[in-house]
This record gives structure tokens, C-alpha cells and sequence, in this order.
């Protein structure tokens, strides 16, 4: 009887807090694509997203990592169509929110791909002006040669 005291408050302080949530009735929000070019020698080095204010100025709900058997081709800024990242691929790469130099959180780019998560999405909750799409970046972890591949990133805001 004990534990079930502990519990209850606790699940009631994660609910108001937004901590936990109803995953599948997720949707009510904005959803903006952004895709990067893998560019050369990237071992360890910061991959940064492109800028985008109006997410800045968002609450982030959730992200998701798309991989090629999602969605085969991105189209570049030139136009041309380029391979998305395989699963295997992005499980290369941590995905780091950040504002100016202060990093967020930091998380394998994996836990972000719904199909490894039951279909549920990588929740965020991040507040308003508190990151900077411009400033969070990917970093490959394991040597590969993904130069001029692409990585597509879904990120759910309102």
C-alpha cells in the first residue's frame, strides 16, 4: 500500500509537468521537414541544422529522425534527389539541442526513428526561445564514409 502512495503523486506531478503523455493522440501540432548534406571528414564534428526562427520561437514536442525506407529521396537545395540515411546509418549520429554554446540534451539519433520505438515518437517539450535550431547540430560517431548523404529530421512544435 505504501508504493501506491509514493506512486500516485508522482504520476500526477509527471502529468501536470507534461512529463508523460497519451503518445497516440500526438498530431495536434506543426511539423516542418529539415534535411542536411552530409559534407566530408565529419568523425566527431558538429553537423549543424539550418536556422529556422519560427521553430525557435516554438515549443518543440517531439522530433523523428526519418530513414530511407521512409522516404527514399530528399530534394537538395539544387533540386537534385539524394538517398536519405538508412537506419543503421543514423544509429551513427547523436542529435544535440542547443542554444548558443549550451547544449540542451544530448541523445543517440536512433532512439528519434519511430520504428525503433514501437512507433512512438522521441518527446522534447522544449520551451520557447530556450534553443536554437541554427545552433543543435548532429555528430557522427562512427566512421563511415556518408559524405553527401542526407539526413532528414521531422520536428513537431506549436
Amino acid at each position: 500500500m505504501k508504493n501506491v502512495q509514493l506512486i500516485t503523486p508522482i504520476k500526477e506531478r509527471f502529468r501536470r509537468l507534461n512529463y508523460s503523455r497519451n503518445y497516440s493522440t500526438f498530431g495536434m501540432c506543426r511539423v516542418k521537414k529539415i534535411s542536411v548534406t552530409i559534407p566530408a571528414n565529419t568523425i566527431g564534428n558538429r553537423i549543424f541544422l539550418p536556422q529556422d526562427p519560427e521553430i525557435d520561437r516554438s515549443t518543440i514536442e517531439a522530433i523523428e529522425f526519418i530513414p530511407q525506407e521512409k522516404t527514399s529521396y530528399t530534394t537538395t537545395g539544387t533540386g537534385s534527389l539524394i538517398e536519405n540515411l538508412t537506419e543503421a546509418q543514423i544509429g551513427n549520429f547523436t542529435f544535440t539541442l542547443a542554444k548558443n554554446d549550451e547544449n540542451k540534451f544530448t541523445i543517440p539519433a536512433a532512439l528519434a526513428i519511430r520504428g525503433n520505438n514501437s512507433g512512438k515518437f522521441c518527446f522534447v517539450n522544449s520551451i520557447p526561445n530556450r534553443h536554437r535550431i541554427g545552433d543543435s547540430y548532429l555528430t557522427q560517431t562512427v566512421a563511415q564514409n556518408l559524405s553527401g548523404t542526407i539526413v532528414s529530421i521531422r520536428i513537431y512544435f506549436k
